[in-house]
C-alpha cells in the first residue's frame, strides 16, 4: 500500500482576505525554520475548516523550506485516509517478522522524509494512544520501527493540517505544535468573488445584483470548495441552455426574449445535495420585507448606488463594466514569492462596501457564521466614545471619497473595503448615530427597523432614543438583544387591588427562586414555604419556563416581590 506521496508546487489565488494572514503567516515560518538552523525544532499545525485553503499555507512552509534546504525530500501522508491498524506501520514503518505480514523490512515515513519536510494531513484523525507514541518521537527526537530494538532518528520537518477541535487532540500532543489558524470564508466574505474569477471568469458577465449580495451574505459551510461547486453548477445551467437552444452559443443571449426573467433564473440553479447556498434568496428577502409592510424601492434605491439589489434576476451587474475589469488586476496568483502585494479590484470594492452597507443598515454582523440574508443574527450594541466614529459612518453611507479623507488619517494602504472593516471594528450601530445620516438612509434604516422589530408604526423621531423606545415594547426581542437586555413582558400596568391570586402565582414562585437559589433540594424548600407538594412545584416551575431560566446562577429576575404578613 503506497500511501505516501511527494509534494508538487502548485498555483494559489491569495484573495484579499488571506493577504495579511498570508504574511504572518510566512514570518512564523522564517521564525520555525531560524530555529532549526539553530538546533531547535519546532512543529507546525495548521488548522482550518474544510475547504480553506489549509494546503496553500502548507506549501508556503515548503517553498520556503527549500530555498533554504534545496533539495530535500518532501513527502505527506493523510491520516484519515489510512484504517487506525495501520497507520502506525505507515509512519514508523516495522521489521520483518513483526507482525505476520511483515515479511520483509519496511521503512516509516518518518524515516523517508529524512531531513527534509514531512506533511500530515488532517492530523486531528489520529487516535489518541498514537498521537501519545508520535508525541515520544517528536520530543526526543528518536523513534522505533514495530519490532525493531534499534533506535531511528527523526531529523524531518513536521508540518501538519486539520480541520479537527482542539479536543481531538491529547492537551501534551497539541502543544508541541505551533498552531496558525485559516479564517473560514464566512470570516473574508470578500474573497467569494475573487474565487468565482478565478474559477470562471465567464461567469462574472452574468451575475446579477442580487445574486452577488445572496453570495456575499450566504455563509458557506463547505468554503472555498463549495464556491467552486456553484461555479459548476452554474456552468452546468448555461450548457444545458445552449444544447437546447435556451441560450446562444457565442453569447448570453435568450432565443425567446418574453420570458427573459424565467429563462435567466433557470442559469441559476443548484441541486439540493450539493449545497443549501439559493440564488434567489434576494428576493425571497424581498418578498418577506413586502408582506411586512416595509418600503422596498428606498432600500434598493441605496443598494443600487454599489450596483446591488434584492432583485436576483433583474439586471447583470458586472456585465457594464467589463472593460474596467480588464484593466485591473483582480488577483493575486502566488508561487509563493517572497513578497504579497495586493491590487484590489475596484468594482469588487464597490460591491463588497455595498454589502457593508446592507449590513449596517440591518445590524447585521458582518463575520457571523449565519446567512445574513436571514437576518436571524443582530448585533449587539457596543457603547462607544471614540472621536471620530460618527465621522467615519456618516462617510461610509454618503460617499465614496471616504476612503481619501480616511487614508490620511490611516497608516498604509487604505481601500475601500479596508474602510469599511475599519468602521466595523469599533462595533458602531445605525441606530446609535442615526441623526447624522442623510435622510435618504434615515428612511433605509426605518424601514429595516421596522422589519427586525416587527413595530409597524414607528417613526424617524423613535430611532433618537431607543432606550425610550425599549421602554414602551419592553417585550420586543430584537430591541433587548440590541441594547444587551433581557426581554420582558408586554403589558400595562395593572394596579394591585385588580391583581388576582393566580396572575401571581408565577411572580411568587420566582421570587423563591431566586432567593433560595438552584442548590440542590431547592424545589423542596420552595414547597415548604408555599405549602405545596414537590410535584406541584416542578409543574409550575416548568410550564412557565423557570426550570432552565434558574439553572443559570448569575440569573436576576425581572422582578421582585415582597409579601406583608
Amino acid at each position: 500500500m503506497n500511501s505516501t506521496y511527494s509534494w508538487e508546487p502548485r498555483s494559489w489565488i491569495v484573495p484579499p482576505g488571506l493577504v495579511e494572514a498570508l504574511a504572518r503567516f510566512e514570518i512564523r515560518c522564517d521564525a520555525i525554520i531560524n530555529k532549526r538552523k539553530a538546533g531547535e525544532h519546532s512543529c507546525l499545525l495548521i488548522r482550518g475548516e474544510t475547504g480553506v485553503g489549509k494546503s496553500m499555507f502548507a506549501e508556503c512552509f515548503v517553498h520556503k523550506y527549500l530555498k533554504q534546504y534545496p533539495g530535500k525530500r518532501v513527502v505527506a501522508i493523510n491520516c484519515s485516509a489510512i484504517p487506525e491498524t495501520l497507520l502506525e506501520s505507515e509512519l514508523f514503518g516495522y521489521k520483518k517478522g513483526a507482525s505476520s505480514t511483515a515479511v520483509k523490512d519496511k521503512k516509516g515515513i518518518l524515516e523517508i522524509a529524512g531531513d527534509g519536510v514531512l506533511i500530515l494531513e488532517e492530523l486531528g484523525e489520529m487516535e489518541k494512544n498514537l498521537q501519545a507514541k508520535l508525541l515520544v518521537a517528536i520530543e526526543r527526537r528518536v523513534f522505533f520501527a514495530l519490532g525493531d530494538t534499534k533506535e531511528t532518528r527523526l531529523n524531518a520537518q513536521i508540518v501538519a493540517t486539520s480541520n479537527a477541535s482542539r479536543g481531538k487532540f491529547r492537551p501534551d500532543f497539541w502543544f508541541r505544535f505551533e498552531t496558525f489558524a485559516v479564517s473560514p470564508l464566512h470570516e473574508r466574505r470578500y474573497d467569494v468573488i475573487y474565487y468565482i474569477q478565478h474559477f470562471d471568469k465567464e461567469l462574472l458577465g452574468l451575475l446579477t445584483g442580487g445574486v452577488v449580495l445572496a453570495l456575499f451574505g450566504y455563509n458557506w459551510p463547505g468554503n472555498v470548495r463549495e464556491v467552486e461547486i456553484v461555479c459548476n453548477a452554474i456552468r452546468e445551467n448555461i450548457e444545458y441552455a445552449r444544447r437546447n437552444k435556451f441560450i446562444k452559443d457565442d453569447k448570453f443571449e435568450f432565443t425567446v426574449r418574453a420570458f427573459h426573467r424565467q429563462q435567466y433564473s433557470a442559469l441559476f440553479r443548484q441541486r439540493s445535495e450539493e449545497g443549501s447556498f439559493c440564488f434567489g434568496k434576494g428576493s425571497e428577502l424581498a418578498l418577506r420585507l413586502k408582506q411586512n409592510g416595509v418600503d422596498v424601492k428606498c432600500i434598493e434605491t441605496v443598494l443600487d448606488e454599489f450596483r446591488l439589489g434584492l432583485d436576483s434576476f433583474s439586471s447583470v451587474i458586472v456585465g457594464s463594466v467589463e472593460k474596467d475589469l480588464n484593466n485591473t488586476v483582480e488577483y493575486v496568483v502566488s508561487s509563493i514569492g517572497e513578497r504579497i502585494k495586493l491590487v484590489d479590484n475596484s468594482i469588487f470594492q464597490k460591491l463588497y462596501g455595498g454589502f457593508g452597507l446592507f449590513c449596517f443598515a440591518f445590524s447585521q454582523d458582518i463575520n457571523s457564521s449565519s446567512d445574513l440574508l436571514d437576518l436571524k443574527s443582530s448585533v449587539v450594541c457596543n457603547k462607544f466614545g471614540k472621536e471620530r466614529i460618527t465621522e467615519r459612518i456618516e462617510q461610509v453611507v454618503l460617499s465614496n471619497e471616504a476612503v481619501e479623507s480616511a487614508s490620511k488619517h490611516a497608516p498604509g494602504k487604505f481601500n475601500y473595503v479596508n474602510f469599511v472593516k475599519f468602521v466595523y471594528d469599533d462595533d458602531p450601530q445605525a441606530l446609535e448615530i442615526f441623526s447624522i445620516l442623510t435622510d435618504e438612509m434615515k428612511q433605509v434604516v426605518l424601514e429595516c427597523t421596522k422589519f427586525l422589530t416587527g413595530i409597524k408604526d414607528i417613526k424617524t423621531d423613535d430611532l433618537l432614543d431607543m432606550h425610550a423606545l425599549r421602554k414602551r415594547y419592553r417585550g420586543n426581542e430584537f430591541l433587548a438583544h440590541y441594547l444587551g437586555e433581557e426581554v420582558e413582558a408586554d403589558g400595562e400596568e395593572i394596579h394591585i387591588e385588580n391583581i388576582s391570586l393566580n396572575e401571581l402565582r408565577d411572580l411568587y414562585y420566582e421570587t423563591l427562586c431566586s432567593v433560595l437559589g438552584t442548590a440542590h433540594g431547592y424545589q423542596k424548600k420552595i414547597a415548604k414555604i408555599a405549602g405545596r407538594t414537590e410535584g406541584r412545584v416542578s409543574q409550575v416551575l416548568d410550564k412557565n419556563g423557570l426550570s432552565d431560566k434558574f439553572k443559570k446562577l448569575n440569573y436576576t429576575p425581572r422582578k421582585r416581590l415582597a409579601i406583608l404578613k
